[in-house]
């Protein structure tokens, strides 16, 4: 009997480390710390992103650099041309729909545009081909692209972001 005890405990030690594992890692989609800064993967197919990068702003705004690289597309490449779009986004803008039931990321903001947002529900803000944004606000920084909320699985491409505090 003692010797089945000491199986459970050692399955049970086992479970819950994997469980720790688990809960470190969830929230975050492909960071990777780099001496500089933070290399955060923003697929043009996922809503938000966290980037698992926590900004303290209790003591004040904190500056982040931010430098971007590839490109999306916000729908089918059959409608919408093959053309990527950086991180400026396209010539053309996102607005909502409320008859529609259609809501950008980022009401009068360019279609596949880098936006951000502090948390999971906070107020998003625009973002786009800057090299620098102050937040004011403490909490997990996430990512996405421009689009009408809902419709990301018809995306492609991705954004690789560089952050540096």
């Amino acid at each position: 009997m003692k010797h089945m005890e000491g199986k459970a405990l050692w399955i049970t030690a086992i479970v819950i480390l994997l469980m720790v594992a688990l809960i470190l890692t969830s929230g975050s989609h492909s960071v990777q710390a780099r001496s500089k800064g933070y290399s955060v993967q923003v697929p043009a197919d996922v809503e938000w992103v966290s980037t698992g990068i926590y900004i303290d702003a209790s003591s004040g705004p904190v500056l982040l650099s931010i430098s971007t690289k590839g490109g999306v597309l916000t729908g089918p490449v059959n409608i919408y041309g093959g053309r990527p779009m950086g991180p400026e986004g396209s010539v053309w803008f996102c607005y909502d729909q409320p008859g529609n039931d259609f809501y950008c990321a980022l009401d009068g903001q360019p279609w596949g545009r880098l936006i951000g947002r502090i948390g999971p529900f906070g107020e998003p803000f625009d973002i786009g081909n800057v090299n620098s944004i102050t937040i004011n606000t403490s909490g997990f920084l996430y990512l996405t692209i421009n689009d009408f909320l809902g419709t990301y699985y018809d995306n492609k491409g991705e954004f690789t972001v560089l952050i540096n505090r």
